[in-house]
Order: C-alpha cells, then structure tokens, then sequence
C-alpha cells in the first residue's frame, strides 16, 4: 500500500515484463465512486504514469489494465490533506 494526499498524485506503473502496452486504470474511492478512466503515458523502457486526483482521505483501490485486460489491482492510502496549484497540469495562479 502506498501513501498519498488530497489533490493531484503522479502515480508510476510496470506492466509485465516491462513491456509496451496500452496503460488504462480506474480508482474507487473510499465511499465506492469509479473514477473517469485514466490513461498512462510511457515514461521510457516500459514504465509509465499518469496524473491522478484524489479529493477524499481513506483507501483508493485502482484497477489497471493493460492493451484491455485487467492485469492487476493496488490500494493507495489517501492520508493527508494538501493543497496543490496544479490541476490538470495547468497552473491555478
């Protein structure tokens, strides 16, 4: 389990065998809502993220999938509040 805050979370993923795939998740969050899906962009030699906003504290469970199957689950625990300046990769002043 991997601690996180309120706001926007950079969240890292591997898929299997470090190969290229088509990275999708989606998050719980701690009263049940799914998330929009999010998609992963590669960083380089099969590792990828995205940015992923948490507005609750508690556990998140994301679901991830890769080219379509779902690969694999992990729970991230939402345990702070922080204020963050940046929505969507945009500045907020």
């Amino acid at each position: 389990m991997a601690n996180y805050r309120i706001g926007k979370n950079r969240i890292y993923y591997q898929p299997s065998n470090f190969q290229s795939a088509i990275i999708e998740a989606y998050f719980y969050s701690p009263k049940g809502i799914k998330s929009d899906t999010y998609s992963f962009i590669e960083l380089e030699d099969g590792i990828y993220y995205s940015d992923v906003f948490f507005d609750d504290l508690g556990d998140y469970l994301g679901v991830f999938f890769e080219d379509g199957e779902k690969k694999s689950s992990l729970v991230f625990k939402v345990d702070e509040k922080r204020f963050s300046l940046f929505w969507e990769g945009e500045p907020l002043m």
